[in-house]
């Protein structure tokens, strides 16, 4: 986790934007087929892009599946680009869009709490009993959520968009 103070996620985030003078999120998602050299890549391109951009940001946004589609090196990749990211004064959200049955959910809160980062995205598609293990953990942790509320694809209106009945 970034920064060493006790303060909640929300505490740091409103400190780090009146800080920047920013409200910007540098969102690090980096593809084989326009960074190569597998998970190395991937973290030399975070680096360098939170060498360029970081200081005009509050914050990065690593896409976790752009890290995990290289198995065990791209996780340290992750962490390596979460640690770069933390050194630039960027708070750190791993965007995952987590959220499972409620046993599964627990385990994935429980990897949150062991990962570097200060917050989470996570999807409450599933309701409220898959997005309480995140919630627990995010309260005794003093980390963030991010609740997938509506998506930006094309395709998510076939759901989005539909009415409903009263």
């Amino acid at each position: 986790m970034s920064g060493t103070a006790p303060d909640g996620f929300g505490a740091r985030l409103a400190s780090a934007v009146r800080e920047r003078g920013s409200q910007v999120v540098l969102g690090l998602d980096p593809d084989p087929a326009r960074v190569p050299g597998g998970a190395e890549g991937a973290r030399a391109f975070c680096r360098r892009a939170i060498a360029s951009a970081g200081p005009a940001c509050v914050a990065a946004k690593l896409q976790l599946a752009s890290f995990e589609r290289f198995g065990t090196p791209g996780w340290e990749a992750f962490e390596r680009a979460a640690a770069a990211a933390a050194d630039a004064g960027l708070l750190v959200i791993a965007d995952a869009k987590r959220g499972d049955v409620d046993v599964t959910s627990r385990a994935y809160a429980e990897a949150f709490l062991r990962a570097p980062i200060d917050a989470l995205t996570i999807n409450p598609m599933l309701g409220g009993d898959a997005v309480a293990p995140f919630v627990e953990a995010a309260a005794s942790s003093a980390r963030g959520l991010f609740a997938l509320v509506r998506t930006s694809n094309p395709g998510a209106a076939e759901l989005q968009d539909l009415p409903l009945a009263a």
